[in-house]
């Protein structure tokens, strides 16, 4: 049960097709009660990684990088995961292409100012 759930609830979060993070959290508070910390504390470890990357992304996006005019009309949308906490999915060689590149650039330098 735990597997597919943890699966079940990354795609939810990770797609935006999650109702609620709220009634998520609610969900995960129940099976804490029922089968302990120890059961709970991936799933709680996802949602704290989905709300602290929604937290950063507002930050980003009030912040001098993304107003300088180097992301034009580029909505960018980020999430900061941890390692460890998410199903592992294979790898793939991505060759993204260079207008989005430097996006990713812009974001990162920003990023690793708030946490060097």
């Amino acid at each position: 049960f735990e597997a597919f759930y943890q699966k079940d609830l990354a795609v939810r979060l990770l797609l935006g097709k999650s109702a609620s993070l709220d009634d998520e959290q609610t969900v995960v508070s129940k099976i804490k009660a029922q089968c302990g910390p120890q059961f709970s504390a991936t799933l709680e470890r996802m949602l704290k990684d989905i709300d602290l990357s929604r937290d950063l992304l507002s930050a980003f996006r009030e912040s001098e990088e993304s107003r300088d005019g180097r992301m034009g009309d580029v909505d960018l949308n980020v999430l900061v995961l941890r390692t460890g906490t998410w199903p592992k999915i294979p790898l793939c060689d991505l060759q993204m292409p260079v207008r989005l590149s430097n996006h990713q650039d812009v974001f990162r330098s920003f990023y690793l100012r708030q946490y060097p």
